[in-house]
């Protein structure tokens, strides 16, 4: 069966394993590996050659300065 949702996590959120864990089984799990770097572009090299997806999850930490 080819991935139909993917979901980026940045590994900076609290307790991102729990978030892992209860995602749905068919979920593709992508960590938003590079603070330093733009996680819009990390994305997008990601599924730079991807045409199996059909819906994207973001989870990332935010805040007053973010």
């Amino acid at each position: 069966n080819a991935v139909r949702e993917v979901a980026f996590i940045d590994p900076r959120v609290a307790e991102y394993q729990t978030l892992i864990d209860g995602l749905d089984l068919g979920i593709e799990v992508m960590l938003v590996l590079d603070p330093s770097a733009d996680g819009l572009g990390q994305m997008a090299n990601a599924l730079r050659s991807r045409s199996d997806v059909l819906a994207l999850h973001m989870f990332s930490h935010g805040g007053c300065d973010a």
